[in-house]
């Protein structure tokens, strides 16, 4: 038998966790439809106040990984839940990028440090890969 195509969605929204537009209807839709023509679905995404708050079952891995960001080597803690059908849900946890009223900016404009936010994220949803031994055949990866 083959084995599943692995997919990793990489995204900073999907339903039903966060929200701002069409994307996370996307990145909460898609994974489940290629979950049911038999993919090995992973999505990871940022562990935002909005997720916090929401009141799914998230629990802390109780794991962090290193991200190098410039000179600088910066902690992410790492959280999982899930999605329909089982799907698990990696969440990159860091305060100082994501524990803010809003996912992008607030509504005077975006914030300043995004570029770096989700340069953070992206290297994040890599180094998760590698920690869970994890190798995608795809990568999909939104904004």
């Amino acid at each position: 038998m083959d084995k599943p195509l692995r997919v990793l969605f990489a995204t900073p929204e999907a339903i039903p966790f966060a929200k701002t537009g069409g994307l996370a209807d996307v990145a909460g839709a898609l994974p489940n439809f290629l979950r049911a023509l038999g993919c090995e679905i992973k999505l990871v995404m940022p562990y935002y106040r909005m997720v916090k708050k929401s009141g799914f079952p998230i629990q802390s891995l109780g794991e962090e990984i290193e991200v190098s960001l410039g000179n600088e080597i910066i902690k992410a803690d790492l959280y999982q839940g899930q999605m329909d059908q089982g799907i698990p849900v990696y969440f990159i946890g860091r305060e100082e990028f994501f524990d803010r009223e809003y996912l992008y900016g607030t509504p005077k404009g975006d914030y300043f440090d995004n570029a770096e936010r989700f340069i953070f994220f992206s290297k994040a949803a890599l180094l998760l890969c590698q920690h869970m031994e994890f190798s995608p055949d795809i990568i999909h990866h939104h904004e």
